[in-house]
């Protein structure tokens, strides 16, 4: 019996996703395509499917790699085309990419963290000398008697802004209120000034304090208040609401794209390109996109001394490059000449970046109200 038609090991007769009935030596179902395998899941099994197609130089996704970089258009072409065999699914390698980039970008953050801790850079103490103690003492000295020599005036500005700050009585609730806290007391930013000197309060005990109202109008204000305030007041809370943020813009990007590629379908209206046929384009030069920012975060992982001082450098340079690979992309799956291509590039960079930043303003609101 030759190799070939040697049984292969299998448990099962059939193939276990469709049912086809195997001879015996069949590696993959003729029906279906799916491995003759043992219907048993291993760990070590687990973890080589998984990355199986990762990792293996002969998956699709490396056969996609190189001619989505370095040959720009080809392989939107290719797939609208029919030529799809040797491709990864646009949208999967979108994912795919999107997916490393945010890794990469959490996996940067965990190293710059581990690098602060790890800093052995000490600051050594500066040496006061006898000069500098008589100096300082003069300089002291000096600013007291303009102090003494300016008191009168002082004293007279004292009482003009005392005269400007006059209490002013609420006849109808009996408060109290001066011209620096005249604001309402439910406003926004008095609930921001109050949590900030109160942080340990309760919503409840905070709007007792203020004597605002207990419904769900001031409870959600200041609810958010507090939120806003622990992050401008926290040294890590800008950072942690950043990254909360990223979190999210795969999300915002997934639904931002669709509604690009329709703006796309309109200056392309003449070229009788179909919705999905402008969508696999974009997923392909978002993925690109996504690779130019991996490539800059696997610098700033491997080289970030260098990229402490050249890091604006490189990525003006990374940014430039896929700027020029996008217009020589539209114009050849398009296939519209150096003018008109050049027109509606710019057109599209300007919609795009209007989206974008309607899109990232939507975002942050929504990632403070449920921060």
């Amino acid at each position: 019996m030759s190799k070939k038609n040697q049984p292969i090991k299998s448990n099962e007769p059939n193939c276990l996703n469709c049912g086809y009935e195997f001879e015996g030596h069949e590696l993959f179902c003729p029906a279906c395509g799916q491995k003759n395998k043992d219907k048993r899941i291993t760990f070590g099994s687990f973890v080589k499917e998984v990355f199986a197609g990762f990792f293996s130089w002969d998956a699709k996704f490396w056969r996609t790699l190189s001619p989505l970089l370095f040959n720009p258009g080809k392989v939107s072409k290719d797939y609208i085309e029919g030529k799809r065999i040797k491709y990864s699914n646009p949208f999967r390698f979108y994912l795919t990419t999107s997916v490393l980039f945010f890794l990469l970008i959490g996996l940067n953050n965990t190293i710059k963290e581990y690098r602060k801790l790890s800093s052995t850079d000490v600051k050594t103490e500066k040496k006061v000398t006898v000069k500098q103690v008589s100096d300082s003492i003069k300089k002291e000295i000096e600013t007291n008697k303009k102090q003494y020599i300016n008191a009168g005036i002082g004293s007279f500005k004292e009482g003009l802004q005392a005269g400007m700050r006059e209490s002013i009585q609420d006849e109808t609730k009996g408060v109290t209120y001066t011209a620096d806290s005249i604001k309402k007391p439910n406003s926004f930013d008095s609930f921001i000034k109050f949590n900030t000197k109160n942080p340990k309060l309760s919503i409840d005990e905070a709007l007792d304090s203020l004597n605002v109202e207990k419904n769900f109008g001031n409870r959600l204000k200041y609810s958010k208040a507090k939120t806003f305030a622990s992050i401008i007041n926290d040294g890590d809370g800008v950072k942690s609401f950043l990254d909360n943020l990223v979190s999210k813009t795969s999300v915002a990007l997934f639904i931002l794209l669709p509604i690009f590629a329709l703006f796309f379908k309109l200056i392309y209206i003449r070229r009788k390109f179909t919705y999905v046929e402008h969508l696999v384009f974009i997923f392909h030069i978002q993925t690109v996109f996504f690779i130019v920012f991996i490539l800059f975060v696997l610098f700033d992982i491997t080289m970030h001394k260098q990229m402490e001082v050249n890091g604006s450098t490189v990525i003006s340079t990374l940014i430039f490059a896929f700027m020029i690979y996008l217009f020589i992309a539209m114009k050849r799956f398009y296939k519209q000449g150096f003018l008109k291509t050049l027109i509606k590039y710019f057109f599209v960079n300007f919609t795009f970046m209007m989206l974008a930043s309607l899109g990232m303003s939507v975002l942050t609101v929504i990632t403070f109200m449920l921060n």
